[in-house]
């Protein structure tokens, strides 16, 4: 979820701002650790005060649906698929436009309205 989030900065810093909006709200003191103020959330606002967080989540399932869509050349050579050459270390990328119909950010913008 984190790769997708911090991909986009529009999203990144959407959610950012919920989260930093309910911290505020349930642990205002900042002279905490984060995961100190973590723990004073309650678990009725986890569920329903952090929308985009829940977006997040499920749309990043929605995306690992079809397999697992990163890997990792872990020979010590390099790896040539068609016309690319993967790095030895390098991890390849793999999109399937029919898997998703609807590019990502329109899909996002949909369901962020219904949402909101």
């Amino acid at each position: 979820m984190l790769a997708y989030i911090g991909s986009n900065r529009y999203w990144f810093e959407r959610v950012r701002d919920q989260i930093d909006g309910v911290l505020d709200k349930y642990a205002p003191d900042q002279s905490m650790s984060l995961t100190q103020r973590f723990e004073l959330i309650p678990i009725e606002a986890w569920e329903t005060e952090l929308p985009l967080l829940d977006y997040c989540l499920r749309d990043s399932i929605r995306l690992q649906l079809g397999g697992t869509m990163y890997r990792r050349n872990i020979s010590s050579s390099d790896v040539k698929i068609g016309n690319e050459v993967i790095p030895s270390g390098a991890f390849a990328v793999c999109y399937f436009p029919s898997f998703l119909p609807i590019p990502i950010d329109v899909r996002s913008l949909i369901l962020i309205a219904k949402l909101l």
